[in-house]
């Protein structure tokens, strides 16, 4: 319970840690949670994506210019078709920076 109570209090930047100590009751409940604000989550989930769609398209333009070969072998083993590797990634990094807003609207 402690550890939910420290977490509450660094997450949230509300400092009533010093009334609820003295009143002897739980911190979770007395800490108002403010929260992100949602151009926040939307920049860091925004800048997530563009960062996965970069890293895709690497992983996929290695083995096609450093070794001249269309495949490249994953974690477990098998065999990657590096163009589509870039197209995927591509693909990703068009709809993360020119259709962001329509993608928000869909849930």
């Amino acid at each position: 319970m402690a550890y939910r109570a420290l977490f509450s209090l660094i997450s949230c930047k509300c400092f009533r840690f010093k009334k609820a100590a003295k009143k002897r009751k739980h911190i979770i409940t007395n800490v108002k949670c403010q929260g992100m604000k949602k151009k926040t989550k939307r920049k860091i989930k925004r800048s997530g994506v563009i960062i996965t769609a970069l890293v895709v398209t690497t992983t996929g333009l290695i083995p096609l210019v450093l070794k001249n070969d269309l495949f490249y072998s994953n974690w477990w083993g098998g065999l990657v078709f590096a163009p589509l590797a870039i197209f995927v990634g591509v693909f990703l990094l068009y709809l993360s920076i020119f259709k962001w807003k329509k993608m928000e609207k869909m849930k």
